[in-house]
């Protein structure tokens, strides 16, 4: 007679010890996250640089076009006044020469002011994907935090959260080099049921408890660990070398800022004197108490002043720009 057997069973096994390698991993994944995180941040920050740079481009552009055009009238005036006086022989040719040439000159500089401001306006659109026809005024926002804030700044910065979880992930890389070293720990059980009978009546359970460890890996374990650990402490060199460009680089930015700001503020005075200056001399001229040459002088230096002045507010607004973009601010 043949006796027929049948039986069914379930087997598991779980892992109890890797060598830390799932706590490593979820270390590695959070360091991951927060580095995309800051990388996100400080992304964002140079975009609103860019924005701000080519809007105050475009603003500096559009007040540069107005200027020129407040220079070619005075330009003209003073052609006009030259001529009279060249008419009534009182001032010679040359003199008359070079006002109708500063006058020329004025036009030229209308035309590029023109072609800069086309150029602005086409950045700034591209940047912010509308049409931008003007802009509207900017103002500056003086602030000078003490040197112990600058280092609060910067380690709330996203460049600090970059060069921190790079270091981190660098380590975390060292401690997994580590796994290898260490054994492996599973626990296994299996139930199953066998008979002649359907369904099986008899029971059978069994549980282990398992022990692995790579004996003969060539020393390969041991070598990869030994790499880590020495490119973990290059990181962790280059983090601390880091740190303190960073803090550099925010004073940097900040005393650069400040500079220009306290720049502005005596550029205004210049312009204020250098009007005045016009003003007197043009009167003095006029009535024949000045020389040609010392009047054109003192003309140039007042447009020499307005220039100034406008390419400093240029220079003050990217540079607080930059002060806020060095510790990924203005979001």
């Amino acid at each position: 007679s043949r006796t027929k057997n049948s039986s069914y069973g379930l087997s598991a096994s779980q892992s109890l010890f890797r060598g830390f390698g799932n706590i490593n991993a979820a270390r590695k994944a959070y360091a991951q996250m927060e580095y995309a995180k800051a990388n996100l941040i400080q992304g964002t920050s140079d975009v609103f640089y860019d924005v701000r740079v080519a809007f105050t481009n475009l603003f500096v552009a559009e007040k540069d076009l107005q200027l020129q055009e407040s220079i070619l009238k005075r330009r003209k005036e003073n052609a006009k006044l030259i001529s009279l006086l060249y008419e009534s022989g009182k001032e010679d040719r040359g003199n008359l020469m070079l006002t109708l040439a500063d006058v020329e000159s004025a036009k030229t500089s209308i035309s590029q002011a023109k072609r800069a401001l086309e150029l602005a306006k086409i950045k700034l659109s591209q940047l912010t994907g509308k049409d931008i026809a003007r802009t509207e005024n900017l103002s500056i926002e003086v602030t000078n935090p003490e040197d112990a804030s600058v280092l609060k700044i910067s380690e709330s910065s996203p460049s600090y959260a970059i060069y921190k979880y790079t270091f981190d992930t660098a380590a975390i890389a060292a401690d997994e080099a580590m796994s290898g070293l260490l054994p492996s720990v599973s626990l296994s059980g299996n139930l199953s049921r066998s008979g002649s009978d359907w369904p099986p009546q008899s029971d059978s359970k069994s549980w282990s408890l398992n022990l692995s460890y790579p004996f003969f890996t060539g020393g390969a374990n041991i070598v990869e660990k030994v790499i880590k650990e020495i490119e973990k402490e290059k990181a962790r060199q280059s983090f601390e070398q880091n740190k303190k460009d960073l803090v550099y680089s925010i004073r940097s930015a900040r005393n650069n800022f400040l500079n220009k700001a306290e720049s502005l503020n005596v550029k205004n005075l210049y312009l204020k004197a250098s009007e005045e200056r016009a003003k007197i001399a043009r009167t003095k001229y006029v009535n024949g108490l000045m020389t040609y040459d010392e009047w054109n002088r003192t003309e140039d230096s007042y447009i020499a002043a307005e220039k100034d002045l406008l390419l400093t507010q240029k220079e003050s607004f990217i540079a607080e720009a930059a002060w806020h973009n060095s510790y990924g601010g203005w979001i």
